[in-house]
């Protein structure tokens, strides 16, 4: 199975450059939502998080207030570790556990949609990395358009990131989206024509043709799962 990473900066269109190919067929794995669910109540993450951040971190229902963690992160790097420390294994196992359904209904092509797939690790797993670039200028003002925030916290939010210039270099693939939304979408369709033309000739076929679901996974496969475990340091 072909893994390919997507990931950009803030504000520069990914979610844009997702929809699109959940529009064509293609498994993504976002792993906001897949953050979403290891910190749902009852989860052992929400309970380190409770124990690390205190109870000002949750809502009164007990669901993670994440407005609130936002802030106390934001801005403060040992707070950011601590946290990144505790969320590190369980979003790991949920995102094998995707690529394992992958697997399972037998696609050729997962694509994992992570803001933070460079310092996660994450583009270790991936083929192919593509990466949604916007001009520094284009991107900070999006960013107050979007979120309505002022020019010096948009600012602040962009320089709190791995800088877009480093992400650029360590792509395979580049999606140039500082114009409007066709343009962007024109520089994404090439650059999914790129990577698909790189695919073993099951997954260039995708999303039309799929291989036969599997009622379980072959040995090969957990096989396969457990590499994948080693290359992100959740096992030794």
């Amino acid at each position: 199975m072909l893994i390919v990473g997507l990931t950009g900066g803030i504000a520069t269109g990914k979610s844009m450059a997702t929809a699109w190919l959940r529009a064509q067929g293609v498994r993504v794995i976002d792993m906001d939502d897949v953050a979403r669910v290891v910190v749902q109540p009852g989860r052992p993450a929400l309970a380190r998080i409770r124990r690390r951040f205190g109870d000002g971190v949750l809502h009164p229902d007990g669901s993670l207030d994440r407005a609130e963690l936002g802030k106390r992160v934001f801005g403060d790097a040992s707070e950011r570790r601590a946290l990144n420390a505790i969320m590190r294994v369980p979003l790991t196992v949920e995102l094998l556990r995707g690529l394992g359904a992958a697997l399972g209904d037998g696609l050729g092509v997962v694509v994992i949609d992570a803001p933070l797939l460079f310092e996660a690790g994450l583009h270790r797993l991936a083929a192919h990395v593509i990466v949604v670039a916007t001009p520094e200028g284009t991107q900070l003002e999006r960013l107050i358009a979007r979120d309505g925030v002022s020019r010096e916290d948009a600012m602040a939010r962009i320089v709190a990131q791995l800088p877009l210039a480093t992400k650029i270099a360590r792509a395979d693939v580049i999606v140039e989206n500082g114009g409007d939304r066709a343009s962007g979408l024109r520089s994404l369709e090439a650059a999914w024509a790129r990577v698909r033309a790189d695919a073993p000739p099951c997954a260039r076929q995708l999303p039309w043709l799929r291989l036969p679901r599997a009622s379980s996974l072959p040995a090969s496969a957990l096989l396969w799962l457990a590499l994948c475990a080693v290359r992100l340091g959740i096992v030794g």
